[in-house]
């Protein structure tokens, strides 16, 4: 929640581009340790979402953030 207030301070002040990096380093954080060992080798992996309802949340945040600054989509993996 910390990171996402600073996140949002750098926008405040027009520090937009600061503030997506502090959105990327957010997602990457809070991204489910599934998806980031996945190696593409087997794709299912990546389907299990092993966050608490907080961690998904700090991540959705950030993610929206991310793509209201940047005009991009985040694509979602599939999941159980």
């Amino acid at each position: 929640e910390d990171m996402l207030q600073f996140a949002e301070s750098y926008e405040n002040i027009g520090q937009t581009e600061m503030s997506v990096k502090i959105c990327q380093g957010i997602m990457n954080d809070f991204e489910c340790e599934a998806v980031k060992s996945s190696s593409g080798l087997f794709p299912e992996i990546s389907y299990i979402d092993d966050r608490s309802e907080s961690e998904i949340k700090v991540f959705e945040k950030a993610k929206n953030s991310f793509e209201r600054l940047t005009g991009q989509k985040v694509q979602k993996p599939k999941r159980i």
